[in-house]
């Protein structure tokens, strides 16, 4: 289960606490102690499937995909829709892409600022 309800702050820490409060915080939304592969896997691909028809989706995982924070990925992993979902929780836009998924589960569309900030960091 992925918590919605969860606020994403590794950002707003000093530099040196940063990379830690990431990895936490996102055992917190996946609502683990742990890391667990197949829960943080299952429930990653659960969200993709549940919006991969979203227009917004749509154009974020198109846009993501020409771009070059996800050179290493299509090169090691793959270019798929899900594998590029699956890219946008790493470091540097996991706090954008979890305000747009919240954003989803609330109200079936991303806000124009969230879907903004995150076509921005891309």
């Amino acid at each position: 289960m992925y918590n919605t309800d969860f606020v994403c702050t590794y950002k707003e820490h000093d530099d040196e606490d940063r990379d830690d409060l990431y990895r936490i915080q996102l055992l917190q939304v996946y609502n683990l102690d742990n890391w667990d592969d197949a829960v943080i896997h299952n429930t990653t691909e659960a969200i993709f499937n549940k919006y991969v028809d979203n227009s917004d989706m749509k154009e974020i995982i198109n846009i993501a995909r020409d771009s070059d924070k996800f050179s290493n990925i299509k090169a090691y992993i793959g270019d798929d829709d899900l594998t590029i979902f699956m890219g946008l929780f790493q470091y540097e836009l996991f706090n954008i892409i979890h305000l747009c998924i919240c954003d989803l589960e609330k109200s079936n569309k991303i806000s124009s600022l969230n879907k903004s900030k995150l076509i921005n960091n891309l």
